[in-house]
């Protein structure tokens, strides 16, 4: 009778090499992805800079042709420009997905997150915006309330009233045009322990330093031989849609 163990071991070998080829292959972590692209590492099987930054695009972005010559327009120009990956660029942005809790409800927020350098010796991640406080009404900031214009012969005691009985309302008695700092607002329902971070669902970073682009670096959780932190998205940009697109990252 014929013995099924050497077939299932050389099935067990096939697939531990596959495996191992896989991790090799991944994209482990964020410093990994920044030696390929600066090509201190390469990519296996690869001794080409244009060919280690294409293996670095998820492959979803490999087709329609013109997503491809875009591709290579952008690779293009990270060599031309000499650009490299860091994360303490001032172009380079977290934004994390999360799950937060106010008055018994979760509500989905974005949190905006940058590196910054206080000292020598001291590299830290620094909340720099919030996103979602106004679009889940958790905060009202585009409409105004009037307290009345002879309120001062009363020596502006109707405040006790128009905003005391009025907390959801406050932000619109504040003078026209006057911009709310949405992050205090929020670290302050932190500190107070009016709201709560549940989870981070998500994580996405975005990236201007290319010259005539903005891009975009995800995880990428399947085992292709693209997965792990991959470039997901390149969006063709000048230094003014730049300027903009990170200001509405920050806020809303």
């Amino acid at each position: 009778m014929c013995s099924l163990f050497p077939a299932s071991a050389q099935v067990m070998t096939s697939a531990k090499n596959r495996m191992k080829e896989i991790m090799i292959r991944d994209v482990k972590s964020l410093d990994e992805f920044g030696a390929r692209f600066n090509g201190e590492e390469s990519h296996v099987d690869l001794d080409s800079l244009i060919a280690n930054l294409v293996e670095l695009c998820d492959v979803s972005i490999d087709s329609p042709e013109s997503l491809k010559n875009q591709m290579l327009s952008f690779c293009d120009s990270i060599i031309n420009n000499n650009v490299k990956f860091t994360l303490l660029s001032p172009n380079f942005y977290a934004d994390a997905e999360c799950l937060v809790s106010y008055k018994d409800k979760v509500y989905n927020v974005n949190i905006v997150l940058q590196q910054e350098h206080p000292s020598e010796s001291d590299i830290r991640w620094a909340l720099k915006g919030i996103r979602g406080l106004v679009k889940n009404n958790i905060i009202t900031i585009d409409k105004y309330l009037d307290i009345t214009p002879v309120d001062h012969e009363l020596r502006f005691m109707s405040l006790t009233d128009v905003i005391n009985e009025n907390p959801q309302y406050s932000f619109r008695y504040r003078i026209q045009n006057t911009p709310v700092d949405q992050l205090s607002v929020f670290l302050t329902f932190i500190q107070e322990k009016l709201m709560k971070i549940e989870s981070v669902e998500n994580v996405k970073f975005y990236c201007g330093d290319v010259p005539g682009y903005i891009y975009v670096i995800e995880e990428k959780g399947n085992r292709t031989k693209k997965s792990g932190w991959t470039i997901t998205e390149i969006v063709s940009a000048s230094d003014e849609d730049k300027a903009l697109f990170f200001q509405n990252l920050t806020k809303e």
